[in-house]
């Protein structure tokens, strides 16, 4: 009786050696994918700049097709002249050639007539460029939603690590509890007091280094999304632990709540049986697309330069305004119309330079489409044949967690029935842990795999 009067006393005492804590003030993060999906292409920085220059590309062409108009423009212009021509001419008197002040003033009509279709040529180049840079748009978009994901699961996953590693915490304290009280009562070991002890130790370090993980992975998370920059994420927690925290733990910094993985697992994660909804990489790739139209603008530019080569006529009109009319100082409208005609004999071969130099980088964009498509290629096939895998692995995985944990069971329960040492059940606490964790990180793999092949599919 006395003994087990003091096994109940100093289990009490164990049992409610730590103050609950409040943690209600205590920020929280909260954040759902589809949020973030849209914060994080509202934050870039990078779409922001490539929007401006597909609007820069667009005001060039708008420039150039401008030229293919009559342009009407106003010229004025004056002179002052010291000295003026005189002559004498006998009984006649002197006459003086023009006046101190000369001014004209009118308007201008120039208007080209033909140019091979040089400036069209190159202002379709630009427009074309336009169409280049805004599939990169597309492109860098598909990256950073293929970015916010594969960061949001890695916080997802960071976060049941961190919940499995606090439930092994709380199951090996318990368990210390135990062995305390045995010890006590002298029905337990010095060693297995100091294994148990050891053992909350370790997991206590590994609830830290869980925890650390978790700090990198949100930082990341917050950078990309810009919400939540101004909080301490340096000890977060899931919010479903702030309820049921480990004892000696430190007090957390923020508490988080995310989708739940579950929910995840099942939007994302694809099977080998569903890849019908993702195609292999083609032409019609916002990456390739890039390249197409990138080549087709150099071609285009080089067939501008080369349409140097030919005349240039262009029409020119004006009336205007003029003093004095040649020598006879008055004021007269001399309306004047004219056609010119301009042909390059001889320019070291400058145009045929510069039309083989665009011709080059549009050859040197195929090059480089063709070989961007066979990476996105293999990729593609990579990343299909690892999720095969993995879902393989998942099947085997789950039987593993499911073992792991009746052998934790039945382990304790025969240790505290004296057959096995206490060595044994760390042992099986061990594997339930890396058993759970190794399940949670094959899940988050499936679910990074399957927004890399959304990214590489030619469909969305």
């Amino acid at each position: 009786m006395r003994l087990f009067y003091k096994i109940f006393i100093f289990s009490f005492v164990i049992t409610h050696q730590v103050e609950a804590k409040d943690l209600s003030s205590v920020p929280l993060f909260e954040q759902d994918l589809t949020d973030a999906e849209i914060k994080v292409i509202g934050h870039s920085e990078i779409l922001k700049s490539i929007t401006a220059s597909v609007e820069s590309s667009q005001y060039q062409a708008k420039s150039l097709k401008a030229l293919a108009y009559p342009n009407l423009s106003l010229q004025a212009s004056y002179a002052y002249l010291t000295e003026v021509p005189s002559k004498t001419l006998g009984p006649i008197g002197s006459i003086t050639f023009g006046t101190h002040n000369n001014y004209a003033i009118g308007p201008v009509l120039t208007y080209t007539l033909f140019d091979n279709n040089k400036e069209s040529k190159n202002a379709e180049s630009y427009d074309l460029l336009g169409q280049s840079k805004n599939a990169n748009y597309l492109v860098q978009k598909k990256q950073l939603e293929l970015n916010i994901r594969q960061v949001y699961f890695r916080v997802q996953y960071a976060l049941r690590e961190l919940i499995l590693t606090a439930k092994s915490l709380k199951i090996s304290q318990a368990q210390e509890n135990d062995i305390e009280i045995k010890f006590q009562a002298g029905a337990s070991s010095r060693l297995d007091q100091t294994q148990a002890q050891r053992e909350v130790i370790n997991y206590h370090l590994k609830y830290k280094q869980a925890q650390t993980q978790l700090a990198l992975f949100l930082r990341e998370l917050i950078a990309l999304t810009g919400v939540g920059i101004e909080l301490d994420t340096s000890k977060p927690i899931p919010d479903d632990l702030v309820f049921d925290m480990p004892n000696g733990v430190d007090t957390p910094t923020l508490r988080v709540v995310l989708d739940p993985l579950e929910s995840t697992l099942k939007k994302f994660s694809t099977t080998p049986e569903s890849y019908q909804k993702f195609t292999m990489p083609t032409n019609d790739h916002p990456e390739m697309q890039v390249f197409n139209h990138e080549a087709e603008s150099f071609r285009l530019a080089s067939d501008s330069e080369k349409s140097g080569l030919w005349p240039k006529i262009q029409l020119q009109a004006k009336s205007q305004y003029i003093y004095p009319d040649a020598v006879i100082p008055k004021n007269i409208i001399q309306n004047t119309i004219g056609v010119t005609f301009s042909l390059p004999l001889y320019e070291g071969e400058a145009i045929r330079s510069r039309s083989a130099l665009k011709l080059s980088e549009a050859l040197s964009s195929d090059y480089h489409r063709m070989q961007r498509l066979s990476d996105l290629t293999r990729d593609f096939s990579k990343a299909r044949d690892v999720i095969t895998s993995l879902h393989s692995q998942k099947l085997l995985s789950e039987r593993n967690v499911r073992e792991a944990k009746v052998i934790e069971q039945l382990t304790y329960q025969s240790y505290k029935a004296g057959k096995i040492r206490y060595l044994d059940v760390q042992d099986s606490n061990l594997k339930l842990l890396q058993a759970e964790v190794n399940h949670a990180q094959i899940e988050s793999s499936i679910l990074m795999e399957t927004a890399t092949l959304q990214y590489l599919s030619s469909k969305d």
